[in-house]
């Protein structure tokens, strides 16, 4: 996974078919950042992090995780999670869930 270009992980980060909580993807994109050396520049760690859906998340992890990240404390960072989807102030918007890439219907009476 931390070999993958960086084109590659955005891409699957933001997948709507991806299968994982948005805790996973978060997760996966903050070990494909801290695996690189030298680690990648503010606007990389943006790039790369806004494909997570940080509304979807639990406040705790919010709080708990995210805000305490290295990597996003930067103006960049900042920036990115004041305008992300769902958080920013102004903002009405929910991000959609993940659908995993499978659906049920049930028909009938």
């Amino acid at each position: 996974w931390t070999a993958a270009p960086a084109l590659i992980v955005r891409s699957l980060l933001e997948d709507d078919r991806l299968r994982a909580s948005e805790e996973e993807v978060y997760r996966a994109g903050v070990t494909w950042l801290q695996a690189h050396d030298p680690p990648p520049g503010e606007e990389e760690v943006a790039a790369l992090l806004s494909r997570v859906r940080f509304a979807l998340l639990p406040r705790e992890f919010l709080n708990g995780v995210v805000m305490e990240e290295p990597l996003l404390d930067t103006r960049v960072g900042k920036q990115m999670l004041l305008e992300a989807p769902g958080l920013a102030i102004m903002s009405t918007a929910r991000p959609r869930p993940r659908t995993g890439g499978v659906k049920l219907y049930a028909l009938g009476g």
